[in-house]
């Protein structure tokens, strides 16, 4: 039983009492599919019937004499409440109340976003385009790992560990916790960490961090794509709090969010680019602003791409 415990991590205590295969009888895979996990959830739930409440809320919950009451009232399967409510009385009450909208509601366009519950369990939406995936956990490495299959090019934006070390932070490939090297199995898992191997060995990948502290990203709809920035968090205000975003610019806490972020310096054709995209969403000055380039950074820039190339180092310089 404790090899077992140690080593089956997929299977539940009490399988061998009450005569439900455990994992290991159910798949040979290491790391099972989802639907192999839920047919043996169900199985509990047959044999465990008598003991469990499906459809149920939880009304008001109270301890008295070092035991717990719940006041708890059924529903339909429509979600309608029944009249009736009972109490129950119990030593311990364990919150499991799951997944929860991921989607932070204070980030300019997370409207436009989709939800790590909202994906589609094949990525064949996504076939031949460039997807970005915003977060640092094992739920965005396993979706850019999916997405790898049908996709162009994967960029994992990420807020930087606050906890990291000064030589990590110091550096733009600062790497999340790994469950290797913590033991704790929450933290990113070597099953999902695929996008590490296409982003060092310099594929199209690509793994952009920002800063926790002062900077937030920002989403615009720029048709038929999305673009990103990552603005400083003085620049936006509204939704919840007041701030000059611009000199001349003050929003007020009850406005709706809005952030002014820089764009550039870029070259002339992409600048121009890049505006047919913003005319029809967004507003120059409201959204964003224009940080231009002097001749003379244009010639060094070009210089420098030139030598590059003379190199052999082929549009490695280039910009756009």
């Amino acid at each position: 039983m404790d090899f077992r415990m140690r080593h089956d991590w997929n299977s539940l205590l009490g399988a061998d009492t009450l005569g439900i295969a455990p994992m290991t009888a159910r798949t040979t895979e290491l790391y099972p599919h989802a639907d192999v996990l839920v047919q043996y959830l169900r199985d509990y739930a047959v044999h465990l019937s008598g003991h469990i409440r499906f459809n149920t809320k939880v009304v008001r919950l109270s301890r008295e004499d070092e035991h717990f009451h719940l006041e708890i009232q059924s529903t339909n399967a429509s979600g309608e409440q029944r009249a009736q409510r009972l109490v129950q009385r119990c030593g311990l009450v364990v919150l499991a109340v799951g997944l929860t909208p991921s989607l932070p509601q204070d980030v300019v366009g997370s409207h436009l976003l989709t939800g790590y519950e909202e994906l589609e369990p094949s990525g064949s939406a996504y076939e031949n385009r460039s997807v970005l995936v915003w977060g640092f956990g094992n739920a965005a490495h396993e979706t850019a790992r999916e997405l790898q299959k049908y996709t162009q090019a994967v960029t994992l934006l990420h807020r930087e560990r606050s906890d990291t070390f000064d030589l990590w932070k110091a550096s733009s490939s600062a790497l999340p916790r790994f469950a290797f090297f913590t033991h704790y199995p929450g933290d990113v898992r070597t099953v999902t960490m695929q996008i590490y191997d296409s982003y060092l060995l310099k594929a199209l990948d690509v793994k952009l961090p920002y800063s926790s502290q002062d900077e937030e990203p920002v989403f615009l709809p720029c048709p038929p794509q999305l673009c990103v920035w990552v603005s400083k968090r003085q620049r936006c205000a509204g939704g919840g709090f007041e701030g000059q975003i611009l000199p001349l610019r003050h929003v007020r806490a009850t406005e709706r969010r809005e952030c002014v972020v820089e764009v550039g310096p870029l070259p002339l054709h992409a600048e121009r680019q890049l505006r047919r995209r913003l005319r029809t969403t967004a507003v120059e000055g409201r959204d964003f602003v224009w940080r231009g380039a002097t001749p003379r950074s244009w010639r060094a820039e070009q210089a420098l791409t030139q030598r590059l190339r003379e190199l052999g180092f082929g549009d490695l310089g280039s910009s756009g």
